[in-house]
């Protein structure tokens, strides 16, 4: 594995998983979070049937703004018959906060891909809900230099009218969780959603169908964050049985 990195993003040493020949990365800000002119770009490539699991050490902390806000660029490339489990942790957007975010990944045949990304509404104990500025992402999946996915989620919290019904309505959490994989089918699809009656118990509302190409999409919103991380805990472990046989992976924090 060859790795570089610059302050204030410092990759860790890496750890194996025996049961699945993997690698686990784990990425740290040693900075308090993104500031207002942070732009962070990181590049991770993985060769041909190698398997990569990617985490943070804690949540995405993005501060108040009086310019333009803070960015981030993230390119995943995923080899032929390569395996990438990308699982950060939320982001939370302070009050006054700005962020544009933006993840690609490109797929080569055979590739697959498992993402998670839930979002907060702020700092919740502070009583600071969609007290920020502007929050931005997109995420696009690429295979075989085909786009096959893309997603944009903006919102403005003075502008758009966000808990009418049809949009967040009371909810205040959300998570995504995206599967690419030659296997992402209807009996996978099914699985998933076996899940969803505990997840209506935990105060969750969730969804989930398949896309245009090899994918299913999951997208679920919530009123805690501890509820919503442990919903897709339970995504991941239905996946990665599923797909590969694998057991549940552990991340220690």
């Amino acid at each position: 594995m060859e790795r570089y990195h610059e302050s204030p993003l410092k990759i860790t040493k890496t750890f194996g998983e025996p049961a699945t020949n993997g690698l686990k990365v784990y990425m740290m800000d040693v900075s308090p979070g993104l500031m207002d002119g942070d732009h962070y770009k990181v590049t991770i490539g993985l060769e041909k049937h190698s398997h990569l699991i990617v985490t943070n050490q804690s949540f995405a902390k993005v501060h108040p703004a009086v310019g333009d806000g803070a960015k981030t660029d993230y390119h995943f490339s995923i080899g032929e018959n390569a395996i990438l489990e990308y699982m950060p942790e939320p982001t939370i957007p302070y009050k006054d906060s700005i962020l544009h975010a933006s993840t690609t990944f490109h797929l080569e045949a055979g590739a697959s891909l498992l993402y998670c990304d839930i979002t907060t509404p702020g700092r919740t104990h502070r009583d600071e809900k969609f007290q920020f500025k502007q929050f931005s992402t997109t995420t696009e999946v690429n295979r075989n230099g085909k786009r096959i996915a893309y997603d944009h989620y903006q919102l403005i919290p003075t502008i758009h009218r966000h808990q009418v019904v049809g949009a967040l309505e009371h909810y205040t959490h959300q998570a995504v969780f995206w599967i690419f994989s030659s296997q992402a089918n209807d009996i996978l699809l099914q699985l998933i959603r076996e899940l969803f009656p505990s997840l209506v118990e935990s105060r969750i509302l969730a969804g989930a169908s398949l896309a245009s190409e090899q994918g299913i999409i999951v997208r679920m919103l919530g009123l805690s964050v501890w509820e919503l991380q442990q919903a897709c805990d339970h995504i991941w472990n239905v996946c990665r049985h599923k797909l590969w046989s694998y057991p549940p992976c552990q991340l220690r924090k």
